[in-house]
């Protein structure tokens, strides 16, 4: 995956292109603009992001949003040897739409080409939120034994 970015504080934007491979359908190649914002606040982070992608020629348009939240909490039972806790929340939604002269020009490769691509996507995040976890696991194992937050996840803008 390739991009151009332009960032302020605690923002990013990229343009990205890419390319997915099925094959049944070949060589897909993938151009769009992600945008991720983080909000951070006394007891919490929140990252939102959104994505619109084309793939050229095609009249095929994806769009991917979401966020992620991370909330301190605490056990509520006064007692101050409680370990810190941390509520991870995830949102993510991607949908594809289709123009009128994609479906009347080559209906079942659009359609095919469609679900490959919602499927591909879909994965792709499904990865990349287990790889969120995983980090997070390992930072708090690192606090627990007296280490740093060393994350990039953790401690800038994540695109």
């Amino acid at each position: 995956m390739m991009a151009k970015s332009g960032s302020k504080k605690n923002s990013c934007e990229k343009q990205v292109t890419m390319a997915l491979n099925s094959p049944q359908l070949g060589e897909i190649p993938i151009r769009g603009v992600s945008s991720v914002r983080r909000f951070d606040e006394p007891n919490r982070s929140v990252i939102v992001f959104t994505s619109r992608l084309v793939i050229s020629e095609t009249g095929l348009l994806f769009r991917e949003e979401g966020w992620m939240i991370m909330s301190s909490i605490s056990s509520g039972s006064g007692c101050s040897s409680s370990p810190p806790s941390t509520l991870l929340q995830i949102y993510y939604r991607v949908f594809g739409e289709m123009s009128a002269a994609a479906r009347a020009v080559m209906p079942e490769k659009s359609a095919r080409l469609h679900e490959f691509v919602l499927n591909a996507l879909f994965q792709r995040m499904r990865v990349h939120h287990l790889e969120v976890q995983n980090t997070l696991v390992q930072e708090l194992d690192a606090l627990q034994t007296g280490g740093m937050l060393s994350s990039p996840v953790l401690t800038k803008c994540p695109v």
